[in-house]
């Protein structure tokens, strides 16, 4: 076998590098050329190269098509699942009608209140929020309650409670309560009574 000139290789070179270089060189010349390889090892290269399966790209202008859609099917969701969200809530709170009440002289002349009849409830129950202000701290085991009145003989009397509440001083809060049948046809009467720990009578603080 012969290979180029050594000398043209190893020019400019040390002495130290040179005696190595020609060392690999003399090594490299005793081993002659490597074998060739069979057949079937020359084509297995290309044949892998053929059935190895080519990488796709989506074009530039279908990549920004894809993500426009998707943020527009995000953006429609958002708004379908907002409008259902909102729906929903109004029809529970819906104020049928509102009925305003007034202090009475047992009670503070700084009281007011008025009651939302709301639509819903089921089994005659009439979902109701009072809110109120001005009434006095009651003590321990003191409390309000709402009554549905009835004038009978002349006289607005009680005739079924929709629920009780207590109240800080002169502060604004609204509760949830409820007419435990349905109003009917007539105009029925509302009071709140102030209901105190051994007391022999309940007076009337606020009315319709």
């Amino acid at each position: 076998m012969s290979g180029p000139d050594f000398d043209e290789l190893a020019e400019g070179t040390s002495p130290d590098e040179r005696a190595q270089l020609r060392r690999a060189h003399d090594l490299l010349l005793a081993a002659g050329p490597p074998p060739e390889l069979p057949p079937y090892l020359a084509e297995a290269p290309r044949m892998r190269k053929q059935k190895e399966p080519a990488l796709t790209t989506v074009p530039r202008r279908r990549f920004g098509a894809i993500v426009t859609a998707a943020a527009g099917i995000a953006a429609a969701a958002f708004v379908v699942g907002y409008l259902i969200a909102n729906i929903g809530g109004s029809d529970e709170t819906q104020v049928i009608t509102t009925i305003p009440m007034k202090p009475t002289a047992a009670g503070s002349a700084q009281s007011a209140a008025v009651i939302d009849v709301l639509e819903g409830g089921e089994g005659g129950n009439i979902p109701l929020n009072l809110t109120v202000s001005g009434l006095h701290k009651l003590p321990d085991g003191g409390h309000y309650e709402l009554w549905l009145t009835r004038v009978v003989h002349g006289k607005q009397l009680p005739i079924v409670s929709c629920g009780t509440f207590v109240a800080p001083t002169g502060d604004r809060i609204e509760v949830a309560l409820n007419a435990p049948y349905r109003l009917g046809e007539g105009r029925p009467g509302w009071i709140v009574t102030r209901n105190l720990r051994g007391a022999k009578t309940n007076p009337v603080v606020l009315t319709t």
